[in-house]
């Protein structure tokens, strides 16, 4: 599931996401949740959710959609459309196995039933 997220209230956005970790399933979800890069409080907004949700999910993961990119318009579908191709992006970070914060991508995985902890530049993304 991709959410994408701007300048929405943090209120709703836990709201939404607490509504998804509800679901009887929610351990089989894998949730993308898209930043654009100027959204403000970012870092501290990624960090609120990794710390209430980032077990409950399949995987949690977070991206950072670029300010300006060449051919690129500011709106919702290029921020989810450029995140999900992230997905692809060959560059893993060892040994914890999680893309680098330099592919603008962190993840949160179940490993095995428990949540796999992200390395310290994943926390900078």
């Amino acid at each position: 599931m991709v959410f994408t997220v701007y300048k929405d209230d943090m209120q709703v956005v836990i709201r939404t996401v607490a509504s998804l970790a509800e679901q009887t399933d929610s351990a089989r979800i894998v949730l993308l949740l898209t930043w654009e890069e100027n959204t403000p409080d970012r870092e501290q907004r990624t960090k609120q959710l990794q710390e209430k949700f980032a077990c409950i999910f399949q995987s949690m993961l977070f991206s950072v959609h670029p300010h300006q990119l060449p051919h690129d318009i500011a709106s919702k579908c290029s921020n989810a459309n450029w995140s999900v191709k992230q997905l692809g992006h060959p560059t893993m970070c060892s040994p914890c196995g999680l893309l680098h914060a330099h592919t603008r991508l962190c993840v949160h995985v179940r490993v095995a039933g428990a949540c796999a902890t992200p390395c310290a530049t994943c926390f900078s993304a």
